[in-house]
């Protein structure tokens, strides 16, 4: 699926993202199977509507999807009458071991979850090719809340990868990286290196890789702090507004101010480690001029992965 990050105080968006899997495929003829979907599943709470993007592997069967939906809107757990339908009003109940993407082929197709008094309707929005770093279900926005709980995109996606997932990609970034990921929980990063395959071996010139051993060149902690939070930021691949937009949420959330109290700005963060940009720049990683969306991303997956001996 595409490479997403939560748009901060944008609840109701997703941000336009590159297809990291299609590109990968385009430019290096990965052998991708199964298709990613991305659904629109919501429900009505009287005047309020609860909604939900869920990218979600199309081979998921009906019985597992409903655990993703129960999670994606942080249902009760009660043992509540539930079925998957073909119409609003059927009265039918489809096969829980179909595949969902029998129902969601195009988009526009609509098929509804019945929970309790509660009816779902999902509706097919695009689909995309995935590859075997592609999670299985991701929450990639939304909106809304059932009473009595609140939507945190960052605790649902922990619950959909699981903890085993998360240790694991964890495991294998950089210690620095990992402090930042754990200290700006309401971030979504460990989809997000998830979404990356920081395992993926890549071909780079020796000048790179010594150029990316030597960064970040700043010392304090806030300044190496910015560097990390612009470079998770830089591979989410979107747009000039919703990056800063992570900056800046990410700085807020690892706790920095500016000197008279307030917040970090995207260009404050970025003054704080231009030495190190400077150097990204030079091998095409960062500013205007710079390399193909698949090279940067081969950039920003070694910065990111834990060194071994030989890197």
């Amino acid at each position: 699926m595409p490479s997403t990050l939560y748009r901060p105080q944008r609840h109701q968006q997703v941000a336009e993202v590159v297809d990291l899997a299609a590109a990968r495929a385009r430019l290096r003829g990965t052998d991708l199977s199964g298709r990613t979907l991305l659904v629109r599943c919501s429900v009505a709470l009287g005047d309020e509507e609860v909604l939900r993007h869920i990218g979600v592997c199309g081979d998921t069967t009906l019985e597992d999807f409903r655990g993703v939906i129960e999670k994606a809107f942080s249902l009760p757990q009660v043992d509540s009458p539930e079925r998957f339908t073909h119409g609003y009003d059927d009265d039918g109940r489809l096969d829980p071991h179909d595949p969902l993407g029998r129902y969601l082929a195009h988009p526009g197709d609509e098929l509804f979850f019945h929970w309790g008094l509660w009816t779902f309707q999902i509706t097919a929005l695009e689909d995309y090719l995935r590859d075997s770093a592609t999670p299985t279900a991701l929450c990639v926005a939304g909106a809304g809340s059932f009473p009595d709980s609140s939507f945190d995109i960052a605790a649902v996606n922990a619950q959909l990868l699981g903890p085993t997932a998360i240790q694991a990609v964890l495991g294998q970034t950089r210690p620095e990286v990992k402090d930042v990921v754990d200290r700006a929980p309401s971030l979504d990063f460990p989809a997000l290196l998830k979404a990356m395959d920081l395992e993926r071996p890549e071909s780079m010139e020796r000048r790179k890789r010594e150029t990316l051993r030597s960064l970040p060149r700043e010392k304090s902690p806030k300044a190496r702090d910015a560097f990390w939070a612009t470079v998770l930021a830089h591979s989410c691949m979107t747009d000039a507004s919703t990056t800063d937009a992570v900056i800046e949420a990410t700085m807020d959330a690892l706790g920095y101010t500016e000197a008279h109290g307030n917040k970090v700005t995207a260009a404050g963060a970025k003054r704080l480690c231009s030495g190190s940009l400077v150097r990204l720049a030079g091998i095409g990683a960062y500013g205007p001029g710079s390399a193909s969306a698949v090279d940067r991303l081969d950039v920003y997956r070694a910065l990111l992965r834990r060194q071994g001996p030989a890197e």
